[in-house]
């Protein structure tokens, strides 16, 4: 512990304890007020001795007595909605109009009263005696010309300081002797943090399927949402019906509020978009639709022979030919889209002896040329011997 020295009675220093700042902590209310509060016109009051003691309680809301020996009793609260509250001062707490604080921010509201301005000092009526003076003192506020004052609390130390406005009996109350010990390191509870949902459909797109998303979000607890990979103009609901995609995407949401305003991630959805096959797409050449697995064949002309190809993906394919077989053309490319897988072609009594190329080109879904099917077929006589 540490000994703040806090002022002076009777040629005696006065101290608190100063507990040694700390890690946050979270609170166990009520937070007990030590110290004395001063004023020059009517001296010290003092918060916490054997009968009595100020207290924050979990809601905020200061309550108990300090007491002095020259005026008595001063009240914190709570006063049950005493309708005797001034009107025209100070900014005002929960607590009916009491003594207030916001831990998040250590600023002091409200009104604490001194009991001797009652009737037989006695705070619990509430009634002011006669005499005119009233015995409120405000914690916050502005005075004539604009200037504010106020009392407030640090977290990091526990000391609570400034200056309360108690009228021209009371005159300005000072803080800065008082301490909060349990206040030290104190973790304010923000409130609730924003929650979201966020959907992406479908979760995963196949080669042949359209590529397009759609993303809905939702929130609570939100005052404005931000998307990653797609646009929410600040909502914090709403839809995107078609997006287009490219390639996996992971698609992300943050919301804000008051009490966060950092924008946190609550909610993401990855869509995947699966790779095709580097080579989906093959040509091959045989003597039937049924048994073509070569890359090259050789028929006496005159004779028939087939040509198959594999398109699962159902890529953009298209073909060349030798004019012989017109059949085999350009204007039958919708065979590699239908499903079609081969077709039967034959050769000619007048077909010309020769080596013949037939070709599948394709492009995938981003339109890229995939590597060109080439398959041959060489026509030879009927007398024609091969070594």
């Amino acid at each position: 512990m540490i000994l703040l020295v806090v002022g002076v009675i009777a040629g005696h220093l006065l101290t608190v304890d100063a507990p040694i700042a700390q890690a946050d902590v979270t609170p166990s209310y009520p937070l007990n007020i030590n110290g004395w509060l001063w004023t020059s016109n009517v001296g010290f009051f003092k918060l916490d001795d054997t009968g009595f003691q100020v207290q924050i309680g979990a809601d905020g809301d200061i309550t108990g007595y300090g007491f002095s020996s020259n005026v008595g009793w001063l009240k914190f609260g709570p006063f049950d909605g005493d309708a005797n509250f001034p009107a025209a001062q100070g900014e005002y707490g929960t607590n009916e109009y009491g003594a207030h604080i916001d831990i998040s921010t250590g600023k002091l509201t409200g009104w604490i009263r001194a009991c001797s301005a009652t009737e037989n000092s006695d705070c619990g009526t509430g009634v002011t005696r006669a005499g005119g003076w009233d015995g409120w003192i405000s914690l916050s506020g502005i005075i004539p010309g604009g200037s504010s004052y106020g009392v407030t609390l640090s977290t990091s130390t526990g000391v609570i300081s400034g200056k309360a406005w108690g009228g021209e009996v009371i005159g300005w109350l000072d803080f800065n002797q008082v301490i909060c010990p349990s206040c030290i390191g104190i973790v304010v509870d923000p409130g609730p943090a924003p929650t979201c949902n966020l959907t992406a459909t479908p979760a995963t797109i196949d080669p042949a399927d359209p590529h397009t998303v759609a993303i809905t979000w939702n929130s609570t607890n939100a005052t404005a949402c931000y998307g990653s990979n797609f646009v929410t103009a600040n909502a914090t609901s709403g839809s995107i019906p078609s997006k287009n995609i490219v390639g996996t995407t992971n698609y992300g949401l943050s919301c804000v509020n008051a009490t966060h305003p950092n924008p946190m991630a609550c909610d993401s959805k990855t869509v995947t978009v699966n790779t095709p096959v580097a080579q989906s797409a093959h040509l091959y050449i045989g003597s039937t639709v049924a048994s073509a697995n070569a890359a090259n064949l050789q028929v006496v002309r005159g004779k028939p022979f087939a040509l198959k190809w594999e398109n699962p993906d159902g890529y953009d394919c298209t073909n060349t030919a030798p004019s012989q077989w017109s059949q085999w053309s350009d204007a039958n490319y919708a065979f590699f889209e239908s499903g079609n897988s081969g077709t039967d072609l034959t050769t000619t009594a007048t077909t010309p002896v020769g080596t013949y190329a037939f070709t599948l080109s394709c492009r995938d879904y981003s339109a890229t040329l995939l590597p060109v099917q080439t398959v041959q077929l060489k026509v030879i006589s009927s007398i024609e011997i091969e070594i």
